[in-house]
């Protein structure tokens, strides 16, 4: 959970280190690849909010920037370790990230997240976009920790996990054999998806919306 959590904010700090906001981050918003990679689709379209996920600002019609991402990312991985959404509106998710933290996840047998990932999760739902994390790379940081901490070893990215593997082998034919799960196998958390490309940014759809300066 904590590594599809960290990739998904690699994908976003892409998008927004070459100008764009994604406006509509939401778990079915994201594929999952093999192997074990996740990215990013259907960003950059500033009509596209879904209210569970979305920030104040965007709700009151005001003006998004990274920072509403970050938001949005944060009402995403609260899903996650929660279970389900159990609030009408992203901003109710504040709230429930509290009554998280004194009760748990709202289904059994979802792990318990750690504190640190609760602690920047609250920095991302404050309601002005000012007392957020300024860019969604310090927010990965603290992950990257979090992540150490219960894994016991140093994050590695699945593109360096790939490059760090054995080279498939040649069979008979002279051809390399293909891995186990290594066929194009792309869906999102709740349904297949086409194929994307992009480092943790997929096909984009709609508008060209870039951030503003």
């Amino acid at each position: 959970m904590l590594d599809l959590a960290i990739q998904v904010g690699h994908g976003l700090a892409w998008l927004h280190h070459h100008n764009f906001v994604h406006h509509n981050m939401k778990p079915s918003n994201v594929l999952l690849c093999n192997p074990g990679l996740v990215k990013l689709w259907k960003y950059g379209q500033p009509d596209a909010m879904t209210r569970a996920y979305a920030s104040p600002e965007q709700l009151e019609g005001g003006e998004c920037s990274a920072t509403t991402d970050i938001w949005s990312w944060a009402v995403s991985v609260l899903h996650m370790f929660v279970g389900r959404v159990v609030w009408h509106s992203g901003p109710d998710a504040a709230g429930v990230l509290r009554r998280y933290v004194r009760s748990g996840p709202a289904v059994a047998g979802i792990p318990m997240m750690p504190g640190r990932l609760c602690g920047i999760l609250e920095k991302c739902l404050r309601k002005d976009p000012r007392q957020r994390p300024a860019g969604i790379d310090e927010v990965g940081k603290v992950l990257e920790g979090a992540y150490e901490e219960v894994v016991g070893t140093r994050y590695v990215s699945p593109e360096d996990r790939e490059a760090a593997s054995p080279a498939p082998q040649e069979n008979g034919s002279g051809q390399a054999e293909q891995q186990p799960g290594a066929a194009a196998n792309e869906r999102s958390w709740s349904s297949r998806r086409r194929p994307n490309r992009g480092p943790n940014a997929g096909p984009r759809r709609g508008s060209s919306h870039r951030r503003r300066p």
